[in-house]
C-alpha cells in the first residue's frame, strides 16, 4: 500500500523512515539468533523504544496541535460601537466603550486622574475612573499602575491614522464609516474626533479624485464644500450627479 505525504512535510518524511528502519532492524533481530552471552530481548526492547519515539514525532507532525493565540480586543468606533474580544461580542456601557478608546489611544497607559481628565472633563473625579475601570475588568483585562489594556488592539480609528500617514487615502477612506464615536462628549475621544475628520476632509479636498470625495461628501452629509467638489468632478454621464446637485441647492438654502 502506497503513503502519501504532503510535500509540505519533510520532516515528516524523514521521521517515517527512521521509523521504518527501526522497525526493519527489530524484525531482523528477530530472525537472528541470540549471540552467545549477549541480551537479545534488551537490545529488542530498545530498538522498539525507539520506534514508538519515532512515531509520537510523527504523529506530532502529522497531526499539529492549534497554536493557542491570545484574544485581541477589536474596537469598530468610526459611525458605530462594537467592541470584539476573540470570538465574543461585547454589549458594553458608552463609558466603557468610552473608555477602551482612550486607553487604545496610549498604549503606555494612563494613571486615574489623566483618564478621568480625558473621559469625564475638567470635574472628572478619578475616584469614578477607578470604580468604572474596576467595572470594566469584568469584561477586558486591564493593567495598573498605569492603567492600561493588556490584549493586542486593533482599532479601526488607529488604522485610518495609520493609513493616512502612509498617503493610502483611499483605504483609509474605506475604514471611516463615519465620526468617532459620533454621541460621545468625553474631551478627547472629541478632540481625536474633529482631527480625524479634518485630516481626512483635507486629504480628499486635495486628491482631485470624484469617487473619493463622494465617498466623504456622504460620510460627512452636511458638508457643502464636499458636495460642491463632488458635483464639479464627477463626470456628467454619472447618474450621482442630481443628487449632489440637490445636496448643494439644500446646503445653500439652509446656510
Amino acid at each position: 500500500m502506497e503513503i502519501y505525504l504532503e510535500p509540505s512535510r519533510p520532516s515528516a518524511l524523514v521521521s517515517l523512515q527512521t521509523a521504518l528502519a527501526g522497525v526493519q532492524a527489530a524484525m531482523s533481530h528477530l530472525e537472528r539468533p541470540a549471540k552467545p552471552g549477549g541480551q537479545p530481548y534488551d537490545q529488542l526492547h530498545f530498538l522498539l523504544s525507539q520506534v514508538y519515539s519515532q512515531l509520537e514525532e510523527l504523529e506530532r507532525h502529522l497531526h499539529p496541535q492549534p497554536a493557542t493565540l491570545t484574544p485581541y480586543l477589536e474596537l469598530h468606533l468610526l459611525g458605530q460601537s462594537c467592541v470584539r474580544l476573540g470570538e465574543e461580542s461585547l454589549e458594553l456601557r458608552p463609558r466603557f466603550v468610552e473608555l477602551l478608546c482612550v486607553l487604545a489611544m496610549h498604549p503606555e497607559g494612563l494613571t486615574s486622574e489623566q483618564l478621568a481628565l480625558a473621559v469625564w472633563g475638567e470635574g472628572g473625579d478619578p475616584g469614578c475612573a477607578k470604580t468604572e475601570l474596576h467595572r470594566l475588568r469584568q469584561w477586558v483585562p486591564l493593567g495598573s499602575r498605569p492603567y492600561r489594556l493588556l490584549d493586542p488592539v486593533a482599532a479601526d480609528f488607529l488604522k485610518a491614522v495609520e493609513l493616512l500617514r502612509l498617503g493610502c487615502l483611499r483605504q483609509a477612506l474605506e475604514l471611516y464609516k463615519g465620526p468617532l464615536l459620533p454621541r460621545s462628549q468625553a474631551p478627547e475621544i472629541v478632540e481625536a474626533r474633529v482631527w480625524l475628520e479634518e485630516i481626512l476632509r483635507e486629504a480628499v479636498l486635495c486628491c482631485g479624485q470624484g469617487e473619493l470625495v463622494w465617498a466623504l461628501a456622504e460620510r460627512l452629509g452636511n458638508d457643502l464644500e464636499l458636495w460642491e467638489l463632488a458635483l464639479e468632478l464627477l463626470p456628467g454621464s454619472d447618474n450621482r450627479r442630481p443628487l449632489a446637485s440637490v445636496q448643494v441647492n439644500r446646503l445653500k438654502t439652509h446656510w
